[in-house]
């Protein structure tokens, strides 16, 4: 993490979004505006919401062995059985 400032603004680098304990702090976290987020920063953030199709489950991060790549899938996703809410991510 490394942190630089300027005249009107900061800047808080945080490499592959490796949160650190000083970005939980209210003043830090309340007022930053992220630029540039990874699709894993925007997968982390849905992590744990809702799903959207059946309403009961939650999304969750998941690892296809095959084609090596995550994917969001519903906590009811069981291969194809159950909920069959998924969303790609390429890391």
């Amino acid at each position: 993490m490394a942190l630089t400032r300027g005249r009107k603004q900061c800047y808080l680098c945080i490499p592959n979004f490796n949160e650190s304990v000083f970005c939980q702090e209210p003043e830090i976290k309340n007022n930053v505006t992220i630029i540039g987020k990874t699709e894993e920063a925007r997968m982390v953030e849905q992590e744990g919401i809702t799903c959207p199709w059946c309403k009961k489950g939650t999304l969750q991060r998941r690892y296809n062995k095959k084609t090596k790549e995550f994917f969001l899938a519903c906590s009811e996703y069981n291969q194809g059985k159950g909920c069959r809410y998924v969303t790609s991510y390429k890391k």
